[in-house]
Parts: C-alpha cells; sequence; structure tokens
C-alpha cells in the first residue's frame, strides 16, 4: 500500500503549506517501518480514500495544525489507521466546514495506538461509524 505521501525506512517528511488531498486509491498519507511524517502547516482534504492517515510497522504521524474539507469523502477503510506498532498523534482541529465524511473515524490494530486531540475519539475524529480496536490496539 502506498500513498499520496509515503514515509518509508526511517525516512523524515514535513507537510508544508498548500498541500490538498484528492481522491486516492489507497492513503494520503502513509507512514511505515519507522518513518515519521509531521504536519506543520493547515492543509485541505478534498478527495475520498481507503484512509486518509495509515501507519504501520513503527511509523508514526504527527498532526500539529488543521485539517480543512472542501468535499464531502469517503474511507472505506478508516479516516485514520494504525497497525503493527504504528503510532498516530493529534493536537489540531478537524474542520469539517459543512462537509460531510462517510466511513470509520479510526482503527488501531495490533499494538498500535492513535491519540486524538480532545480524548475523544468518536466525536474529534470525522467519520459516520465509531473507532475500533483490536489485537491491543488503543484509540484514545
Amino acid at each position: 500500500i502506498y500513498g499520496c505521501i509515503n514515509a518509508d525506512w526511517g525516512s523524515k517528511i514535513y507537510i508544508l503549506d498548500g498541500c490538498q488531498f484528492n481522491v486516492a486509491g489507497s492513503a494520503h498519507i502513509y507512514s511505515h517501518n519507522n518513518a515519521y511524517i509531521e504536519a506543520d502547516a493547515t492543509y485541505g482534504v478534498s478527495g475520498s480514500a481507503a484512509n486518509h492517515i495509515l501507519v504501520s510497522l513503527n511509523g508514526s504521524f504527527q498532526h500539529l495544525v488543521n485539517i480543512d474539507f472542501s468535499n464531502s469523502v469517503s474511507f472505506s477503510s478508516a479516516f485514520v489507521q494504525s497497525a503493527m506498532g504504528g503510532a498516530a498523534q493529534f493536537s489540531g482541529a478537524i474542520n469539517l466546514l459543512s462537509w460531510a465524511v462517510a466511513g470509520k473515524r479510526a482503527q488501531a490494530d495490533s499494538n498500535s495506538v492513535i491519540q486524538s486531540a480532545t480524548g475523544a475519539p468518536n466525536t474529534y475524529f470525522p467519520g459516520s461509524s465509531n473507532f475500533t480496536e483490536a489485537g491491543g490496539g488503543r484509540v484514545l
């Protein structure tokens, strides 16, 4: 699985000004194999994908800014998904701006972690169904 932004093998990627995610077949943002992605500027989402964010194999994602939606979208797997030791931490706002998001809010599997900015993942993450946890994964 590869994303629009794909960090692999310990690399680091910083999302800066002007990023807009349109339709994708897999994930908009994918961090795996000990890689790190950090969002340092507000970015937009205007298209559907399997996941907006996918972290796996000890990959990580740090969300420090706002995510602004500019269309109704759906995520066939989950808005954010972590697996096999992946970690995703959110501290910025997610602004739907009157658009709808369909799909699961979050999914954490196999000893991975997803941390919402508010501690209330079913109201913080966008989607039409609540988060799930399996195999020691945690959504906080």
